[in-house]
């Protein structure tokens, strides 16, 4: 029993050694102040039988608990054993203490094997959510608020158990209809459900109860474009635009509307108004390229805009492969091969960049590197393969 071992004064009074042997190690306790209670050895034996299986089933609680205190127990009988320097006992301490080190690093280091790390991990969120959902199940024969149901669902919603969600916020509209947000929540859990009909529904609804609901707005023309219904979307991204000015997220979507519907003016005025009120959005800068690059006169300023695109963002694969082809519409034919070799470094198997690299090659007469381009797509693209030979030879 060496916590006794703890100089006796009034800095160490004796319930701090009682309340350290109870906290870290009750074996100790047992031999000492319990040495003739049976049934609380018993009691003891049980309670280490229990522990050892939380350990061996990856119980995060168990494995946490014996880590931990086995951490105080060594700096504990450390302090002992420097205590003791230069007497007897402190052979006997130095031995207690590195047998416990022993074992407790050699069990944390096990857990950071990659096969045992996941077993330890606690994902902290899921479990406050489990919790909240579980209490509020516990209640669920008792009356509940609109704002519980409402609660409850954007619970389950986080939760990923999108059905479940959807059955509480139904309840909660029954207890409320012209509750806005429940229709709004319904209508996102419905979208990524890809229940775009439903989901319509419910933003119509959400934007009827609130017309200045500008997220509602914004979702509709969503649900509404996804759906083919362009001329609705327009008009839901115009409503949204309308009640809020400073949102450049939906200007893009407006200019895609825009687009969609042959509005090529109305597309870039709405970009215009995105690219002021976010200068640095790469996508802002890609979308303004595409729309540029179908217009002849205006493909030079296509280029300015991928290039804008790929300097906010290098590893922007897409706006690289369409840079490069505007530099080839343009017969910047070194440019276009920089741009297609950079696409080709984010993706190795772009099998188009790979052809319109072979092609940028054979028009600058490098039929060795265009040949090299030909071999890479045979393997994996024999069609289009076969047309860049053709294009070779013809050069």
């Amino acid at each position: 029993m060496y916590y006794a071992a703890l100089p006796a004064n009034p800095i160490y009074p004796r319930i701090v050694s009682f309340v350290a042997i109870v906290a870290v190690f009750p074996y100790d306790l047992f031999q000492g102040y319990l040495n003739e209670f049976w049934f609380v050895h018993l009691l003891w034996i049980l309670l280490v039988s229990l522990s050892a299986e939380g350990l061996f089933r990856y119980d995060r609680f168990a494995r946490k608990a014996f880590i931990v205190l086995g951490v105080i127990h060594g700096v504990v009988l450390f302090y002992i054993m420097a205590l003791r320097f230069g007497r007897p006992e402190f052979l006997g301490y130095f031995f207690k203490l590195y047998f416990n080190w022993v074992a407790v690093g050699s069990y944390i280091g096990v857990l950071t094997l990659p096969e045992i790390r996941p077993y330890f991990k606690v994902d902290v969120r899921s479990k406050i959510f489990k919790m909240i959902t579980d209490r509020l199940h516990i209640k669920e024969s008792a009356p509940k608020s609109e704002k519980g149901y409402y609660n409850l669902g954007l619970a389950y919603e986080r939760l990923g158990r999108y059905d479940d969600a959807i059955v509480v916020l139904q309840k909660g509209r029954e207890v409320n209809p012209d509750n806005e947000k429940t229709h709004f929540e319904l209508g996102k859990i419905y979208a990524i459900q890809e229940k775009t009909a439903k989901a319509i529904h419910a933003f119509q609804e959400t934007v009827r109860i609130n017309p200045v609901y500008v997220q509602g707005f914004y979702r509709l023309g969503l649900a509404y474009e996804k759906e083919g219904c362009l001329p609705e979307a327009v008009d839901a991204f115009e409503r949204a635009s309308f009640i809020d000015q400073e949102n450049p997220e939906v200007y893009k979507h407006l200019s895609r509307a825009y687009l969609s519907r042959q509005k090529v003016e109305e597309a870039l005025q709405a970009l215009q108004k995105a690219e002021q009120l976010s200068p640095q959005d790469q996508e802002v800068h890609y979308q303004r390229g595409l729309i540029l690059m179908t217009i002849d006169e205006q493909i030079a300023k296509a280029k300015d805009a991928f290039r804008k695109a790929v300097q906010l963002k290098p590893d922007y694969k897409e706006a690289q492969f369409q840079l490069g082809l505007v530099c080839l519409k343009l017969n910047k034919h070194k440019e276009a091969i920089k741009a297609f070799k950079e696409t080709i470094h984010l993706e190795d198997e772009h099998k188009q960049a790979h052809y319109q690299l072979g092609f940028a090659y054979a028009m600058i007469k490098d039929m060795e590197s265009a040949r090299r381009e030909y071999r890479f797509l045979k393997e994996r693209d024999p069609e289009l393969a076969e047309t860049l030979n053709m294009l070779i030879k013809s050069n």
